[in-house]
């Protein structure tokens, strides 16, 4: 008697998860400001996470494990990334930009994107002759993240560093998940 086992793997399942993308258009007057609040929000984050070998367990990293990261900036780093070489030990030395990208990150668990708007390259952006920056900041937030404590670090540091809130939109868009 012959036995016929069919070895046939299944192909993941793919399919889009409902997402919510928050995306804020600000200037920035005083960029050494948010170099000192950044590094300050940086700091803290370092400590919450330094040492730490349960990053696997914080409910943002589990959830966005199987989605397809959104279209990001060259060179951004995941969330995981991130709270990765904190809990390593690893101090990240980063510009404002960038610093605020990874404390947005750190803290919440939710993806998000932070990058100077260049007014010469998009007409909507203001145009600024007292060296003020755009910044247009994204974030994403999955059912059960939470969106309003990422909000929150991210307008208290627009405030302490006098920023002038220009737009914020919020949409619903959807991502790639595969199981």
């Amino acid at each position: 008697m012959t036995a016929l086992i069919d070895l046939a793997v299944a192909e993941p399942q793919v399919r889009t998860v409902e997402c919510r993308l928050v995306e804020v258009l600000t200037c920035i007057d005083d960029i050494d400001r948010l170099q000192a609040v950044v590094a300050h929000v940086l700091e803290r984050c370092h400590r919450r996470w330094c040492g730490r070998n349960d990053i696997d367990a914080f409910p943002p990293i589990g959830r966005w494990a199987h989605i397809e990261r959104p279209p990001a900036p060259p060179g951004c780093r995941t969330p995981r990334e991130h709270i990765r070489n904190a809990a390593l030990g690893r101090r990240q030395h980063l510009d404002p930009i960038h610093g605020l990208e990874a404390a947005l990150m750190m803290t919440s668990g939710c993806p998000a994107f932070v990058i100077a708007g260049d007014p010469s390259q998009d007409p909507r952006l203001p145009r600024s002759s007292s060296g003020a920056r755009t910044l247009v900041i994204t974030l994403f937030a999955l059912d059960g993240d939470d969106l309003s404590l990422a909000e929150g670090l991210l307008t208290a540091v627009l405030e302490l560093c006098s920023a002038t809130l220009l737009r914020r939109n919020v949409r619903q868009d959807h991502l790639t998940f595969t199981d």
